[in-house]
């Protein structure tokens, strides 16, 4: 008995934290609209990787359009107590190896919900337009910093080199 509680808390802390932290490309093909994303995930960061408070999923994808027309994008995603309200224009700042990166969201308006779970909370998506060049930008970078903006507040976090490393392989996948 005492096997399984020792191990319980460290399979459900590995459980939880597994489908975050991998990395790994998912492909949605919408077949009515004609639309391709190509998304990355494994970029999980948290104020405390233990028990975080708040946490942002930052993902990039490529969005193929069913004229052919490729656009790059940052998916963003954040997970909290309260709400941030983001809004449309330029809510997301990088800072790329201490060089500034604005750009420029669709806010998380449509794409707000409540979650529940262990604990209740908020979740807030939006999507950033970049370019090819950000992304490599961002995936030889040996420092990247972030500052999301919302109405109620703002949220800063770091890159580690994993994640870094997770955008090197997601460039590397698109062939950019």
């Amino acid at each position: 008995m005492k096997k399984i509680l020792f191990f319980l808390p460290l399979l459900i802390i590995s459980s939880c934290a597994t489908p975050y932290n991998t990395y790994k490309v998912e492909i949605i093909n919408d077949e009515f609209d004609g639309y391709k994303i190509e998304r990355m995930y494994g970029n999980y960061l948290a104020d405390d990787p233990v028990l975080p408070s708040l946490s942002v999923m930052f993902n990039a994808q490529r969005f193929t359009d069913k004229d052919g027309l490729v656009t790059y994008q940052l998916h963003v995603e954040y997970n909290g107590s309260d709400w941030l309200f983001i809004d449309p224009g330029e809510t997301l700042v990088l800072l790329i190896d201490g060089e500034r990166v604005g750009l420029i969201g669709y806010g998380s308006e449509n794409h707000r919900e409540v979650i529940s779970g262990m604990s209740v909370g908020v979740r807030e998506t939006s999507i950033f337009d970049a370019d090819k060049f950000v992304l490599k930008q961002i995936a030889n970078a040996k420092s990247v910093k972030l500052k999301l903006t919302g109405r109620s507040r703002n949220i800063q976090l770091e890159l580690t080199k994993e994640h870094i490393d997770n955008y090197k392989k997601f460039v590397e996948y698109l062939g950019i």
